[in-house]
C-alpha cells in the first residue's frame, strides 16, 4: 500500500475519494485532512446562510430569512460534529446536533436553537407557514440573524 502524505491529499475532491482503497483512507494524515475540510465545507455554508438570511430580510422575505438562519445555525453545528471526528445526523434539530457536537452552551444560546427549531418545519409546509409568517415580525427575524451570527462565531471558536 503507498502512503499518502498530507501534501498529497489538499487538493482532493469527492471524485477522486472514491478511488483510494479503504485502507488508504484511514491512514492518519488522510483522516485529519479530509475532516478538516469537511468542517471548512460546513462552516463555509453556514457563514454563506447567514448572509442570505440577511439579504432575504432586507427584501422583506422574513419567513424565508428565518428558515435559512436556521440552516446557518445547523451547518455551523453540523462543522462542529465534524470537528470532533464524528459525522453529522441527517437531522434538523439543533438540541439534537448541539448535543451530538458535545457543546455546552449557555441558556441564551439553547433559547436561540429553541426558537430556531420551529422555522425548519413550519416554513416548508403550507399549513403552517402562515402561522409562523403571522408571529414572526421583521424585527424578530433581524433579533434571529443577530443572535445567530453570535452563537455561528462561537461555534467557530469550537472547532
Amino acid at each position: 500500500m503507498k502512503e499518502i502524505h498530507e501534501d498529497e491529499i489538499i487538493n482532493l475532491t469527492a471524485e477522486n475519494f472514491r478511488d483510494l482503497s479503504p485502507e488508504e483512507k484511514q491512514q492518519d494524515d488522510f483522516r485529519r485532512v479530509f475532516q478538516n475540510d469537511k468542517v471548512k465545507y460546513w462552516y463555509d455554508l453556514a457563514i454563506e446562510d447567514i448572509d442570505v438570511a440577511q439579504g432575504l430580510l432586507n427584501i422583506g422575505k422574513i419567513l424565508y430569512a428565518g428558515f435559512i438562519c436556521h440552516l446557518a445555525v445547523e451547518k455551523a453545528l453540523k462543522a462542529r460534529i465534524e470537528s470532533i471526528g464524528e459525522t453529522p445526523l441527517k437531522v434538523h434539530n439543533l438540541i439534537r446536533l448541539a448535543e451530538l457536537g458535545n457543546l455546552e452552551m449557555s441558556e441564551e444560546q439553547l433559547g436561540l436553537l429553541q426558537r430556531l427549531n420551529p422555522l425548519q418545519i413550519e416554513a416548508r409546509y403550507p399549513a403552517y407557514k402562515q402561522a409562523i409568517a403571522d408571529i414572526l415580525t421583521k424585527e424578530d427575524c433581524a433579533e434571529l440573524i443577530e443572535q445567530a451570527e453570535e452563537v455561528i462565531s462561537w461555534i467557530e471558536k469550537q472547532l
